[in-house]
């Protein structure tokens, strides 16, 4: 890799996290208050628009990792042991987060706080 795709892929870098470090007080203040509405509110705060922050949210975190997250969680699932899985905040959010993925491959997702 050259100077240049270095020095480019630190800067997408440097500005994805910013663009995330807008809406990590929000959501934790929303997670720490258990608000529904306010953890949905900075999930769409950080996945819309044209930012590369919101772009990489679409691209990477719904279109690619949650679809395999949900993937891994169904062998863990069949493999007819007691289990746990942690994930991240923001991969239970949304149309296309787990629990979403989950209830159409079959599963019954229920809500516990």
């Amino acid at each position: 890799m050259d100077f240049f795709c270095i020095l480019l892929s630190g800067a997408l870098l440097t500005w994805l996290l910013l663009g995330l470090a807008l809406v990590v007080p929000v959501l934790l203040e929303a997670w720490s208050a258990a608000d529904g509405a306010g953890i949905n509110a900075a999930w769409r705060s950080a996945t819309s628009g044209d930012s590369v922050s919101a772009a990489f949210m679409q691209r990477v975190l719904l279109g690619k990792r949650n679809p395999e997250m949900a993937a891994n969680i169904e062998r863990i699932m069949q493999q007819d042991k007691v289990a746990f899985v942690g994930v991240g905040l923001l991969h239970l959010v949304g149309e296309d987060g787990l629990p979403q993925l989950l209830k159409r491959r079959g599963y019954q997702v229920e809500q516990l706080y």
